[in-house]
């Protein structure tokens, strides 16, 4: 590293972070990018024309925070913004990409303005491209390279791959466990499906996609006030997705023991009748679960209760720990991680897997009723549908995220501006709640029950969200 060409850059509030550096070391660096940032927080001094040096802001058109951080409307009036003209030393608007001030006395000043969001200069090689730009015009020692040379997307589409391979590595070791000796008498006939009648079926299916949605923003504003950052819990963010997902297996269990007492009693017998799946498996007639294979058949002799949770905990730790394992193997070779844009599954430290331990409790209850919603209540044939499950699960955030940036693509603000922060939160739902889905078909399908998925649903999501969230606790 060379001392007298440093450059700091920092996004949101790692903006803040390096600002904070900069005013305790003011001659420790010679240039800084801030990306989705601003001068002046509860974190960062006001900025000046002298503070910090030789400054380029990166503020996208389409920017979630732009009244947080600018105290203007929208990303797209930027340049109108007063706080950010007494940066840059003007009372006019301020035209993006003209440099103000001087760069050999450190006052130099740039405003760009790409047409992305605020998670999307992570991914916008406009965004990333001003950066290098700026670097090259106040750094100088380093080997210069277009802007438009840029081979990180390669990497994104390498660790895109590797969360997809680890998807298929879980769910593939399930299958390959469900083999052995051990784990083969997990292999149930699946209980009948609901026999609900259309109509009911769909209003049922409609409350499991919408209701998540309409109590994501009271359930997070009251965790927020009602369970902040603690010794036990020490992560503000995870900690209002716990109060979300207890909250909301509460509804989801009261809702399901309406339905489940109005059900004839013929309709939760197994199907066929447990004697007749058991003398069909036992006389090599038609296997009633059509995942099971030759060498894994339908139990003659059910496990009993005991015996069939401890055995899905061991299968569903044995999938999940390859999976685990390939990241430990992808980490030590590669110095990588699993991750697509900023939804990244990530090794856990040691102060993390104290954490997740306990965090794991609430999210076990909240993936072990999901579960036994999908399984029991939404299931229509024989066997749970991936599609299905998916819709479920994940198709209210879909509609959720579509109607805030189609709002914002169309108008220049969210569909509810003031909650910017708990929308790009949500943008993850979507994918890991697909995955979830996943792993809960999957493993129903295997065995016929609930419980593995359950239980390795459980275990990935608290594993995702506390290795991928912040501490604001010290212990």
């Amino acid at each position: 590293m060379d001392p007298d060409n440093i450059g700091l850059e920092g996004h949101s509030m790692g903006g803040w972070t390096i600002l904070s550096a900069a005013a305790a070391i003011p001659d420790g660096y010679k240039a800084m990018v801030l990306e989705g940032s601003s001068t002046g927080s509860k974190r960062a001094p006001e900025g000046t024309t002298e503070y910090p040096h030789n400054l380029a802001l990166v503020f996208s058109r389409y920017d979630e925070f732009a009244p947080l951080m600018w105290e203007v409307k929208k990303g797209s009036d930027i340049a109108q913004s007063k706080k950010l003209q007494k940066v840059f030393g003007t009372d006019a608007a301020i035209q993006p990409g003209q440099v103000y001030g001087n760069v050999a006395d450190g006052t130099a000043r740039v405003l760009y303005n790409p047409a992305t969001t605020h998670p999307g200069d992570h991914l916008s090689r406009e965004a990333i491209g001003h950066a290098i730009s700026w670097f090259d015009q106040t750094l100088t020692g380093a080997q210069p390279l277009p802007a438009a040379n840029q081979i990180w997307p390669w990497k994104e589409l390498g660790t895109t791959l590797g969360w997809a391979g680890f998807v298929l590595l879980v769910m593939g070791s399930g299958s390959l466990l469900m083999r052995s000796r051990y784990f083969a008498p997990l292999a149930q006939a699946p209980l009948a499906p609901a026999r609900a009648n259309n109509a009911g079926w769909w209003v049922s299916a409609a409350i499991t996609v919408l209701l998540p949605v309409l109590t994501f923003f009271p359930f997070f504003r009251w965790a927020a006030t009602a369970l902040p950052a603690n010794a036990l819990w020490p992560q503000s963010i995870t900690n209002q997705i716990m109060v979300w997902a207890l909250l909301n297996t509460l509804i989801s269990l009261v809702l399901y023991l309406i339905w489940q007492r109005r059900q004839p009693a013929a309709e939760v017998a197994p199907a066929g009748g447990r004697a007749a799946a058991l003398n069909a498996a036992g006389t090599g007639a038609a296997n009633t679960n059509p995942v099971a294979t030759a060498a894994t058949p339908i139990s003659r002799s059910p496990l009993n209760l005991g015996s069939q949770l401890w055995r899905s905990a061991l299968l569903a730790l044995g999938a999940l720990g390859s999976g685990y394992l390939a990241l430990l193997l992808t980490d030590f070779f590669f110095k990588s991680d699993f991750r697509f844009w900023f939804v990244g599954l990530k090794l856990m430290n040691q102060a993390q897997f104290g954490m997740f331990l306990a965090y794991l409790p609430p999210f076990l209850a909240y993936t072990w009723v999901t579960a036994l919603v999908l399984q029991r209540q939404m299931r229509r044939g024989t066997q749970p549908s991936y599609l299905t499950n998916a819709l479920l699960l994940a198709g209210g955030f879909a509609l959720f995220l579509a109607l805030q940036y189609g709002s914002l693509f169309t108008t220049g603000l969210l569909f509810t501006p003031s909650e910017p922060l708990n929308v790009i939160v949500a943008i993850q739902f979507l994918p890991i709640l697909v995955l979830v889905s996943l792993f809960l078909t999957h493993f129903a399908r295997l065995t016929g029950r609930s419980y593995t998925g359950a239980v390795l649903a459980g275990l990935f999501l608290t594993w995702y969200i506390v290795a991928g969230q912040a501490t604001q606790f010290a212990s």
